[in-house]
């Protein structure tokens, strides 16, 4: 079995696989049940549409499409400054 990314595709982003190499679209990959994973990185804000299409050993393909929708997340961040300090040579006391 094999899998691909369609053409259909609409949206920006990048996909991955498992080990962050990009998958190129309309580029059939090797596909194992229960293992193969994708990852996605929205790169602009809005809808993203991306058509995986599944081949199997005889030609016969089935076409499902996965949704994202990429938005900004409001968030607020806040610290307080520490003195941190190394004493080389010195002891360590539990």
């Amino acid at each position: 079995m094999t899998y691909n990314i369609g053409s259909g595709s609409v949206g920006a982003g990048n996909i991955t696989n498992s080990s962050n190499d990009p998958i190129t679209l309309g580029q059939s990959y090797p596909i194992t049940l229960n293992t193969t994973s994708m990852n996605f990185m929205g790169t602009s804000l809005g809808l993203t549409i991306v058509d995986v299409i599944v081949t199997d050993s005889n030609g016969q393909f089935y076409t499902s499409q996965v949704t994202f929708n990429v938005e900004n997340i409001d968030f607020t961040f806040s610290g307080a400054s520490q003195q941190n300090t190394i004493e080389v040579g010195g002891d360590h006391q539990s």
